[in-house]
């Protein structure tokens, strides 16, 4: 999927739409087209924000699954001063603070794995500081939107970048230059077994700085 922004025009348009819902659900954009010197230069914002508070429980921790909080921002100049040149500069914010997505352990089976986690959680509780019992259907939830565990359930991403594309015509000759910067700070925290055992608790945390020159 290629997603291509319109480009700042010499016309003045813009538009606002907000949205409300269930489990606090509200959603916003609004996009201005500014032109600042009528064929020369223009200016392009844009903005939106989507929020929800989830329709998910952990009774064990008193939070919610599923909740969405995500704010974005984007600006572009375009300067086209005459002699087929065209220039755009872009910049764009998103960040993303919520939980993770509704989960639900429908049966819990006894893998090797699992067999071997129950035959040692008690007897080397003595050793270790982790609080560990055996893991089994007593966390099992009937409510298909209440999850028994009490590990991480976080999503926090933070995305930023810079662009600037330039256009030049010179008869016969196109000449196009695209020089960009991302960077991407993310960490995702998962407990996807249901219950308050430290049998799968997961967090990933990306790191992430680009730059590209075509």
């Amino acid at each position: 999927i290629n997603v291509i922004s319109s480009r700042p025009t010499d016309d003045f348009a813009g538009f606002f739409d907000i949205k409300t819902g269930s489990y606090g659900r509200l959603n916003a954009r609004a996009n201005l087209s500014l032109p600042i010197q009528p064929g020369v230069l223009a200016a392009k914002l844009a903005a939106g924000t989507r929020n929800a508070s989830g329709f998910g429980d952990r009774p064990l921790v008193g939070d919610r699954m599923g909740g969405e909080g995500t704010d974005a921002l984007q600006a572009q100049l375009r300067w086209t001063p005459g002699g087929d040149f065209e220039a755009l500069l872009s910049a764009d914010y998103t960040h993303v603070n919520s939980n993770l997505s509704v989960n639900h352990v429908e049966v819990f089976g006894s893998p090797p794995l699992v067999q071997l986690h129950n035959a040692l959680a008690v007897p080397l509780r003595p050793f270790h500081t982790v609080d560990m019992g055996p893991y089994g259907d007593q966390y099992f939830s009937t409510d298909p939107y209440d999850s028994n565990g009490t590990g991480s359930n976080a999503m926090d991403i933070e995305i930023w970048g810079i662009s600037l594309v330039l256009d030049w015509t010179i008869g016969p000759v196109a000449v196009k230059s695209i020089t960009a910067y991302r960077n991407l700070d993310q960490l995702i925290g998962i407990d996807p077994d249901g219950s308050p055992e430290p049998f799968i608790d997961e967090t990933d945390r990306i790191d992430q700085k680009q730059l590209s020159q075509e």
